[in-house]
């Protein structure tokens, strides 16, 4: 494969910028936050169950049909994962990034919802940037998605805090392939899940920051579901809404696994993210599953 370097990268941006000059034409403007939101990895019901939401994140690949749901004005983003890839051929890109060395196999793991394992991905590498810009975010437009929520940046970061050294550079990758996105698709929807490290560099570029389990915890070998430490929350709470100050068009959404037979507990955490500002959703932690609110 032809070697790929971030020249070329800056030379697609630069033409993304030009597109938008003056760059107040790129500005974002403040918007109203959706009332309600979902996400959901599956295509076992049909689109017209989702018309009760007003910003969803679905799968990829495995999706209700979305033609419905755009043509009702719902925005709609695609999964991507950005610092991992699942250890399975029908997802696309393993074997690739095997062949280029890129991927960090020393970390492999189990995802957090799935018995299939995944891998750490080098994003240090500019072929990484270039697949992710020129042909996964393509890939999901061409679909309908109205833009991408970025999950598994955590892991690029969390690398380089475990070893300084040997990924050094990890969490400057995770900031300017945001900031590539962005300025190559200046008018699409970013969502990113987590990532709290680097939401200052790259506030400005993402439309929604996803905050999930910032109030809930699962114990995956107990199957147990519980809460974090109140100053943990609090802290993390303040945090996002500090970022909102800064850049006010970002809108916070929460994600949270809990027991949904517990009505109680669910209508708890709803408030509590509410009380912050945020726009909650309370799941199964399979993702699997649509759970609306109780009543």
């Amino acid at each position: 494969m032809q070697s790929f370097g971030f020249n070329h990268l800056l030379k697609h941006m630069w033409l993304a910028l030009l597109a938008c000059w003056p760059l107040s034409a790129c500005a974002q403007a403040p918007e109203a936050p959706p009332k309600s939101w979902a996400v959901y990895y599956s295509n076992d019901l049909p689109a017209e169950t989702f018309l009760r939401f007003d910003l969803l994140v679905f799968d990829h690949q495995a999706h209700p049909t979305l033609r419905p749901l755009i043509q009702r004005g719902k925005t709609v983003l695609g999964y991507l994962s950005a610092g991992e890839v699942q250890n399975d051929p029908a997802r696309g890109y393993y074997a690739e990034l095997d062949q280029l060395d890129l991927l960090i196999k020393s970390d492999t793991h189990h995802t957090a919802v799935s018995s299939i394992e995944s891998t750490p991905v080098d994003i240090r590498h500019p072929e990484w940037a270039r697949l992710i810009v020129e042909e996964m975010i393509p890939a999901l437009l061409r679909q309908g998605f109205d833009g991408v929520m970025l999950d598994t940046i955590d892991s690029s970061v969390a690398l380089e805090e475990k070893d300084p050294v040997k990924y050094a550079g990890m969490k400057q990758a995770a900031i300017h392939l945001i900031k590539a996105i962005r300025m190559n698709y200046p008018h699409i929807k970013i969502m990113l899940n987590r990532g709290l490290e680097i939401i200052p560099a790259i506030e400005q570029d993402v439309d929604y920051i996803l905050a999930e389990s910032i109030h809930t915890t699962y114990d995956f070998k107990t199957q147990k579901h519980g809460l974090v430490k109140d100053s943990y929350y609090e802290s993390i709470a303040k945090y996002l809404k500090d970022a909102q100050v800064r850049a006010p068009h970002l809108q916070v959404v929460s994600l949270d696994y809990w027991d949904m037979k517990d009505e109680a507990g669910v209508k708890k955490i709803y408030e509590a993210q509410r009380k912050h500002g945020f726009v909650p959703y309370v799941t199964h932690i399979s993702l699997h599953q649509l759970t609306p609110e109780p009543k």
